[in-house]
């Protein structure tokens, strides 16, 4: 289940932040106060890890709601986006 998340997470905060069908968006979003959540992997992480938690605790429709869970799976994200948005880059240099 670990990994799925890991992966879910770190797939949306790829097409969110370099997608094509999303860049109209980043362009808004860069005009307000959250112009981080478009640029930095490690903010946009954050919040795609609770929210991923937060979607599936609606739909699992968990007994017990925990914000301590859905706080460290915030963090999880982010460092899960961040390193595998550096790995990635680091792979387009290579190759390309």
């Amino acid at each position: 289940m670990i990994i799925e998340f890991c992966l879910t997470c770190l797939g949306i905060s790829q097409i969110l932040l370099y997608s094509e069908l999303f860049e109209k968006f980043r362009e808004i979003v860069k005009k307000t106060p959250l112009k981080k959540l478009a640029t930095c992997s490690m903010c946009l992480g954050f919040h795609i890890g609770w929210l991923v938690y937060f979607v599936l605790a609606i739909f699992i429709q968990e007994k017990e709601f925990n914000i301590v869970s859905m706080i460290f799976c915030g963090f999880i994200s982010s460092f899960v986006c961040y390193f595998g948005d550096i790995l990635l880059k680091n792979l387009e240099r290579r190759i390309l």
